[in-house]
């Protein structure tokens, strides 16, 4: 009997400390809840979004909230540009002979018979672009201002090599070429890689440059750095091919290692770049522009590196004097 008992009085003695345990636990859970019931009532509610403002003139992106201040401060940067849409996008037939085509990557350059096929030191050159600039002209004639208003440029690269544009010695592997309109399509040589015939038009665009062009000081306020980077990149097409505006660098702005390596001087690293510094003397490299962007495109079968691009870059006293064998041409990848 007394055994039972002793049982017993130590069943009781564990129960009670059990629910003494669950008191315990549910006054502090009480207490924390109410803490925590009072700081999110003493908490600032977060302060919502403002909605972005109407587009910049000429462009379809609404303004982020945080640039709407700096809206003179953009619309003063906008360059006009002619952005090449695929003819199917816009509606037209992508067959030849139709639609209003002024623009074709690939396929058969209308090079006249008696212009040589550009070679390069290991084998012929691939075609990549066409440009009519009488169509060009027509339809973009903001971005077309300063070229020539008559014939074709061509654009030849060494698909193979695929050069960076940081050697002098990268001027053998591509060329651009003006000649008249009106030729018949010309097959390539052997050993040409030949693209697939894509035919684009020209939109009339306005792009913003990139945040390492961009001229004076940062933008003020929180965020409104990063606002402009993507606002920027909103303005852009994937895959973004396009005539003249701001360049969309992928690394950096390379119009000095273009300027720089276009006089004779190497570029492929800083030391190099210092050096040619030092040598070139002024060389202007604000000079040079941009005359043709060609992104990768699954479509043409372009693939540039890691997603790359290829520029086209001139200076505007050489396009006024149709000398495009002066043109420098930049690769850039991710």
């Amino acid at each position: 009997m007394g055994h039972a008992v002793g049982v017993l009085r130590d069943v009781l003695r564990a129960a009670l400390s059990v629910l003494l345990a669950v008191f315990v636990l549910a006054r502090v859970l009480i207490w924390w809840m109410t803490r925590r019931d009072r700081l999110r009532a003493r908490a600032p509610l977060p302060t919502p979004t403002p909605p972005p403002g109407p587009p910049l003139a000429g462009t379809s992106a609404p303004l982020p909230a945080l640039l709407e201040a700096h809206r003179a401060r953009l619309e003063a940067l906008l360059a006009p540009a002619a952005r090449l849409e695929p003819l199917e996008s816009l509606g037209h037939d992508a067959g030849p002979g139709a639609g209003p085509a002024s623009t074709q990557l690939g396929g058969a350059p209308h090079l006249p018979s008696d212009v040589p096929w550009p070679a390069g030191p290991d084998r012929p050159l691939s075609f990549l672009a066409e440009l009519d600039l009488a169509a060009l002209h027509a339809r973009a004639p903001e971005a077309a201002a300063g070229l020539p208003s008559d014939g074709l440029v061509l654009l030849f690269y060494d698909v193979d090599a695929m050069p960076w544009g940081f050697e002098p010695a990268d001027r053998e592997r591509f060329a651009v070429l003006h000649v008249p309109a009106g030729a018949p399509p010309r097959t390539a040589p052997e050993g040409a890689t030949v693209f697939p015939t894509r035919r684009l038009a020209p939109v009339p665009v306005r792009v913003l440059p990139m945040a390492e062009e961009l001229p004076g000081p940062a933008f003020a306020g929180d965020g409104a750095d990063e606002a402009y980077i993507a606002h920027a990149l909103a303005l852009s097409a994937e895959p973004d091919h396009r005539v003249r505006g701001f360049a969309g660098w992928i690394q950096s702005d390379a119009r000095e290692e273009a300027a720089l390596t276009a006089s004779g001087f190497p570029t492929g690293s800083p030391a190099q770049v210092d050096a040619a510094r030092r040598s070139a003397g002024a060389l202007r490299p604000e000079a040079w522009r941009l005359l043709l962007q060609l992104d990768s495109d699954p479509l043409a079968r372009f693939e540039w590196g890691d997603a790359g691009r290829l520029y086209l870059l001139a200076r505007d006293e050489d396009v006024r004097e149709r000398r495009f064998d002066r043109t420098w041409l930049v690769l850039q990848c991710h």
